[in-house]
């Protein structure tokens, strides 16, 4: 039952079809002896056969903006009746019910379906699917309900702090939230240092901040008499940084569910991206602790540019075997680490 899915995406949503009876099961019993069905063309048409059925996985992935992609595949899905479609819907949010449009099925079998509703659907607190079989948006009143589920209430603990919510960070996002926008923080003020015509002393001050903000130190690296960091965020590294805190939610997540749950695979998963971040951080403290005793601008701006280039790193990835992509297991960071930590808001949904 809890066997983890064969992709590596990330809300997730379990769903389920009934095994009900199909039209032609039923009637009466096994004996073959009446009379044969007419098929002189006298009326008399097709029997619609059609019962919801289908399994598989969902995800409320990150889209044009956090978690706003709604993302499913499933399998052993049955071709609509005649004239009618399939389309989908969530609900239980601040915004009212979202239309996801038509669930398209050209074939029997395995289907996957997709839909951006362009917000946070886990924050505004979507947490119910539901499809039904008829003609368009209509079809909850001129149709048949398909499938139908919720997000267990009792698992938002475990995702909670780490992708919508928490306490501990400066602008209360969840820790892995709160980490992606650290990095982007320095990265812009990096960028922002490099696009000006400075003083060498001037970038020395800016780098130290910026050295500071990732290790959470407080090093007068220029030795100006002064310690300077970037305000408003979260060090990175040390043990008051977002990656140690990241590491206690990702604890708290795998500590919320019985062994066997694929929530302690997806925290084990989400650790290892958050392990390579660390050295990513300390090679972009590293270049900024040297652009803060740097000789020339040139050479700076070099060093804040290389800084940059490691937390984007971070950030997104890197290819170290150089094959192109980047493999989530092996080279995924931040985004692999949301993308593992989403797929923890899953719902079971069942066909009725």
């Amino acid at each position: 039952m809890w066997g983890r899915p064969e992709w590596l995406f990330v809300g997730a949503m379990v769903v389920g079809g009934c095994n009900g009876e199909t039209a032609g099961d039923k009637g009466g019993g096994g004996d073959d002896t009446g009379e044969p069905a007419d098929d002189t063309g006298d009326g008399g048409g097709s029997i619609d056969e059609w019962t919801p059925a289908g399994s598989g996985l969902g995800y409320l992935l990150d889209g044009t903006t956090d978690n706003s992609l709604f993302y499913m595949e499933l399998e052993n899905v049955p071709m609509p009746s005649l004239g009618k479609s399939y389309y989908g819907w969530l609900s239980g949010g601040t915004e009212g019910d979202l239309y996801l449009g038509e669930i398209v099925v050209e074939a029997e079998g395995d289907l996957i379906f997709e839909a951006d509703v362009e917000l946070n659907a886990l924050l505004a607190g979507y947490d119910t699917f539901e499809a039904w079989q008829g003609t368009g948006e209509d079809a909850r009143t001129n149709g048949s309900t398909l499938w139908h589920g919720q997000i267990d209430a009792d698992l938002k603990e475990a995702y909670l702090s780490l992708i919508l919510s928490s306490d501990l960070t400066p602008e209360g996002e969840g820790s892995l939230r709160s980490l992606e926008t650290t990095c982007e923080t320095i990265i812009a003020h990096s960028e922002a240092v490099v696009e000006q015509t400075l003083e060498v002393s001037d970038i020395w001050a800016e780098a130290e901040a910026m050295s500071n903000a990732i290790t959470g130190e407080e090093a007068d690296l220029d030795g100006d008499g002064t310690v300077l960091t970037i305000e408003g965020i979260m060090p990175i590294l040390g043990e008051e940084g977002l990656v140690e805190l990241i590491y206690d939610d990702l604890g708290v997540a795998s500590s919320a569910v019985e062994q066997g749950h694929p929530i302690k695979d997806l925290a084990s998963d989400a650790y290892d991206c958050v392990q390579l971040v660390d050295g990513f951080a300390e090679d972009a403290a590293d270049w900024a602790g040297l652009a803060s005793v740097c000789g020339e601008e040139g050479a700076c701006d070099a060093m804040l540019e290389d800084a940059a280039a490691e937390l984007q790193w971070a950030l997104d990835g890197f290819d170290a075997d150089a094959d192109g992509e980047i493999d989530l297991a092996t080279e995924g960071t931040i985004e692999c680490a949301l993308l593992y930590a989403s797929q923890m808001a899953y719902l079971d949904v069942y066909a009725h």
